[in-house]
């Protein structure tokens, strides 16, 4: 999500929240949660905050368990 190839692609906020959802949750983003992410955006969070709220969610770690993956190597 931070790299040269990916920031090169100058995404909106929408769309970064948009491929959150899809890398981190495999699937489509639901409204509310959408709206939440986009507000944090516009309010200052920075991407990297975002990014956090995903990979430290139970629905990551629940779907890193369904794979047989560790969620965070820390």
């Amino acid at each position: 999500m931070f790299s040269q190839e990916y920031l090169n692609q100058n995404t909106t906020n929408e769309q970064f929240v948009t491929t959150s959802y899809a890398a981190f949750f495999d699937r489509e983003p639901d409204a509310p949660g959408k709206a939440t992410w986009l507000a944090a955006l516009a309010g200052g969070a920075g991407r990297q905050n975002v990014l956090g709220g995903f990979t430290d969610s139970l629905e990551f770690a629940n779907l890193c368990d369904v794979y047989g993956i560790l969620p965070n190597l820390a």
